[in-house]
């Protein structure tokens, strides 16, 4: 059984025969529109959750390329030229940004 909480104060609900009712509040629910409630509030934390999710993963994948770039910099400048350093740099970038110009070059 679903435990719905009261829209004006949070209060958990109790079931009459074909309503609830806030035991704080006194406001009354029909089945109908907390089932709808329940749904939209669902929805609102899935959507939040993805959106987190997201933004950590975009977060640490630029983190990943940035740290890429440092290292095929490294291999690229000084006074030996280090291929497979290069070779394995522009892998790993490539790895995240399939489309990046100055790992595939």
């Amino acid at each position: 059984m679903r435990r719905y909480q009261c829209e004006n104060c949070g209060a958990e609900l109790i079931k009459d025969v074909d309503y609830f009712t806030c035991g704080h509040c006194r406001a009354v629910y029909r089945d109908d529109t907390l089932e709808k409630a329940y749904h939209r509030l669902q929805e609102s934390l899935t959507s939040t959750v993805k959106d987190i999710v997201t933004e950590e993963l975009m977060k640490e994948r630029m983190e990943k390329i940035a740290n890429c770039r440092q290292n095929l910099y490294k291999a690229r400048k000084g006074v030996y030229i280090d291929a497979k350093e290069i070779g394995k740099w522009s892998d790993e970038i490539l790895k995240y940004s399939p489309d990046d110009v100055q790992a595939s070059f």
